[in-house]
C-alpha cells in the first residue's frame, strides 16, 4: 500500500498533467472521475511534517479550480458556484475563480450576484479587461 506522501507526490506530478490532457480532449467524464478520486484521497491525507501543508493545500484549490472548468462544460452550474465558493473561502482575492463563479451566476439569472463578484474583482484587479468589460454589460 502506497503511504499518503507517495500518492500526494503522485498527484502533484503527472496526474495532474494527465487531467488537464483530458479536459483538453473534452473527456470531462474521465477528468472529473479521477479528479474526484484525488479529492478523496486528499481528505484523507495526514501530515506528517507542517511544511506539506501549504503545497497540500495548493494542489487542494487546484483540483477543485480545475473541476469547476469541467462542470462548466456539463453546464451545471450550481455545482460551478459552489466549488468557486470553497475557493474564495480560502484565497478571498481570486479574480479568476470571482470572475468564473459570476460568469455561472449570469447562466443561473441571478445578475445582482454576478455584479457583486464582478465588482469585487475589479477592487482587487482594476485592470483586468475581461472583468471590466463583463461589468459594463
Amino acid at each position: 500500500m502506497m503511504s499518503s506522501l507517495t500518492i500526494y507526490e503522485k498527484l502533484r506530478g503527472n496526474s495532474i498533467k494527465s487531467l488537464r490532457r483530458e479536459i483538453i480532449l473534452c473527456k470531462i467524464d474521465n477528468a472529473l472521475e479521477i479528479y474526484g478520486y484525488a479529492k478523496a484521497i486528499l481528505a484523507r491525507y495526514k501530515f506528517e511534517e507542517e511544511e506539506n501543508l501549504s503545497e497540500f493545500c495548493e494542489l487542494a484549490l487546484c483540483i477543485l479550480l480545475n473541476s469547476t472548468t469541467c462542470f462548466s462544460r456539463q453546464n451545471e452550474y450550481v455545482q460551478v458556484g459552489q466549488l468557486c465558493s470553497i475557493i474564495l473561502d480560502f484565497q478571498p482575492n481570486n479574480v479568476k475563480v470571482m470572475y468564473r463563479r459570476a460568469m455561472v451566476v449570469i447562466e443561473l439569472e441571478k445578475h445582482e450576484w454576478a455584479y457583486w463578484d464582478l465588482y469585487l474583482a475589479t477592487e482587487i484587479d482594476p485592470k483586468n479587461q475581461e472583468v471590466i468589460k463583463r461589468l459594463e454589460i
